[in-house]
């Protein structure tokens, strides 16, 4: 039933020790990107209770978060148990919320302050972990090798990494992008003698209360081996994935779409908990509902398999639901191992919209992805024979067909996509931010008039200028020239823009009357933005500025982005003490992380 448990792990304990680099300590991977989808969920959680539980235990979602992924460390320290893989998924974090419910001394379930508060919130964290694997790994992951962005550092795969998971590089654009933590120590687990209570009551008899320390313990290093690497390794993730390392939060299967979906399932977890289990539903999509352009061929490719290997892939050929429970699974893992991934007949089905004609399907399918159903999963997938008709309405199903993990019908729900081909002009300028000339796209394939979402900050100290990138893509189908209009300055600061060949476009920019030379469908311009802090900014001072493109095929499609710069020393990462760049570090740290990877 290992479904992300890496072998090639022996001598690990060997390799630390060697190089003397916390021996007594493993690690995981993917621990932050994981954490920051189970603390993201907490702000789209709609019953004002629970939101208030949450916020007020945010550290034991983050440690909750963690958890799963710190089982892992066991097997490295010389014992034969592990929690790791068991920690993921429904089976574990059901009964977790079932023994809370059932215990006397946790008052009210409903006190964001309670007794039992806190392992309410690393209960709905560990569950978190879980739902984020399934949607990251079937629906992220494999655009890795449909962008050629299948990769690991060269200096890093030489010492035991590998490109079939992206959780890694990903969390080094978490942390060196988005300012995700890795400080300050996460909280311990909560009633540990509870938590052995859980794994025992579904049959894992063999967890020990060492265990749980040693993975505990696991999560110090493996954050600080994080940050450590992001310091070393950073810019060679953005440079060799430019597409993944600018798409984690907003693609399907990254941080935003894995929020909604985890915060569906922290609401039927609490009604589960207060005694009153809504019935389960549909919680979000791929592709979306009413989506355009969804890509005709591909479809027909010999596989669907999670990970970004290069020989996965077929990210964006892939028809899923995600639920907002678990369906069946064995309760114990000495129950009957009778449960199919195969979902019954008309559960899921995919039809052309039109004409309600069904659409052949591929043999296996409609089925529970991307692992075994056995201990619980949340995501069902389709898949068509073949390849699609252009520009035709799909129209996809579930059904009361499909019954749950309590043996209760799935609310029914359907929603459309409609392929690529349609005649017509589209025009959609696509506007993109970065700090510098090397960092991350922020806006690559987010459209919004105003920038929203669309912003990258940076933290300059009086006197110095701080550079943005800004790329402007034509993702219309026709030829077109943007209009590009900015904004002026604010006092203490000096804004000026440059095109690609240095010439100073400032004075059209702020106008509203810059013209880009004409761009092909696809292809893209540059222009450079410059924030100088003067004399008379005062500390803490800061601006934000936006640049917006206007297109020239329809002046009513436009895109924005926003930078901002505030006064004050610039933000380093912290070194990591304890960690020099060194092979041997390399080598004593990379196990570690390896053996965890999804």
């Amino acid at each position: 039933m290992l479904r992300k448990l890496v072998a090639g792990c022996t001598g690990v304990l060997v390799a630390l020790g060697a190089f003397g680099v916390l021996a007594d300590r493993a690690g995981a991977s993917g621990v932050t990107t994981h954490a920051w989808m189970a603390m993201e969920a907490v702000n789209r959680v709609e019953d004002p209770q629970l939101r208030a539980l949450l916020e007020a235990n945010i550290d034991q979602i983050s440690s909750g978060g963690h958890f799963p992924d710190s089982g892992y460390a066991n097997p490295q320290k010389g014992f034969d148990s592990t929690y790791g893989e068991e920690a993921h998924w429904p089976r574990f974090s059901y009964a977790y919320l079932d023994q809370i419910r059932d215990d006397p001394s946790c008052g009210d379930l409903t006190a964001p302050n309670g007794p039992c508060a806190a392992r309410i919130a690393h209960a709905m964290g560990a569950m978190a972990h879980g739902v984020g694997d399934e949607v990251w790994d079937w629906l992220f992951e494999p655009q890795a090798p449909d962008r050629g962005e299948s990769y690991i550092p060269p200096a890093l795969a030489n010492l035991g990494f590998n490109d079939g998971g992206l959780e890694l590089q990903m969390d080094l654009i978490a942390i060196g992008d988005h300012a995700r933590p890795t400080q300050p120590p996460l909280p311990d687990w909560p009633a540990p003698d509870r938590l052995l209570g859980v794994f025992a009551d579904i049959g894992r008899t063999d967890i020990e209360a060492q265990d749980l320390l040693n993975g505990q313990e696991s999560m110090l290093f493996v954050r600080d081996g994080e940050r450590f690497l992001t310091r070393n390794f950073h810019d060679h993730i953005t440079t060799n994935m430019p597409w993944t390392a600018a798409h984690m939060i907003t693609a399907a299967g990254g941080i935003e779409f894995a929020a909604t979906a985890i915060a569906a399932n922290y609401e039927s977890m609490w009604g589960r908990l207060l005694g009153d289990q809504p019935p389960t539903e549909v919680a979000i999509t791929y592709p979306a509902d009413g989506q355009q352009e969804v890509t005709r061929f591909g479809w027909d490719r010999a596989t669907f398999l999670p990970g970004s290997a290069p020989t996965r892939g077929g990210a964006e050929t892939r028809i899923a639901a995600v639920l907002s429970a678990s369906l069946p699974y064995r309760p114990n893992v000495n129950s009957p191992n009778n449960i199919s991934a195969t979902l019954p007949p008309g559960a899921m089905t995919l039809t052309e919209a039109a004409t309600g004609t069904p659409v052949p399907l591929r043999s296996g399918y409609p089925r529970i992805v991307p692992y075994t159903p056995e201990a619980g999963e949340h995501t069902i997938a389709i898949q068509p024979d073949g390849n699609l008709a252009k520009c035709t309405e799909y129209r996809v199903s579930v059904t009361e067909a499909l019954i749950d993990g309590a043996g209760e019908p799935v609310v029914p729900y359907s929603w459309t996509f409609t392929t690529k081909g349609c005649p017509g002009v589209r025009a959609r300028p696509d506007a993109q931010v970065r700090v510098g000339d090397d960092g991350v796209w922020m806006g690559w394939d987010v459209f919004s008039r105003n920038g929203a979402d669309q912003n990258r900050s940076v933290t300059t100290p009086t006197g110095s200028t701080a550079t943005f990138t800004m790329r402007f893509r034509n993702d219309g189908n026709r030829w077109e020239r943007f209009t590009l209009k900015g904004q002026k300055p604010l006092a203490g600061f000096g804004v000026r823009y440059y095109d690609e060949a240095g010439t100073d476009i400032t004075r059209g920019i702020r106008l509203g009357t810059y013209r880009t030379a004409g761009v092909r469908p696809g292809d893209e311009v540059l222009v450079e933005m410059r924030v100088e802090v003067r004399a008379n900014a005062g500390p803490g001072a800061s601006i934000t500025r936006r640049i917006k493109a206007i297109s020239s095929v329809d002046r009513a499609a436009r895109d924005a982005v926003t930078a901002t710069v505030t006064q004050g020393a610039e933000v380093e990462l912290a070194p990591t003490p304890g960690f020099e760049p060194t092979e041997a570090t390399y080598r004593a740290l990379a196990p570690g992380i390896v053996c965890l990877l999804g």
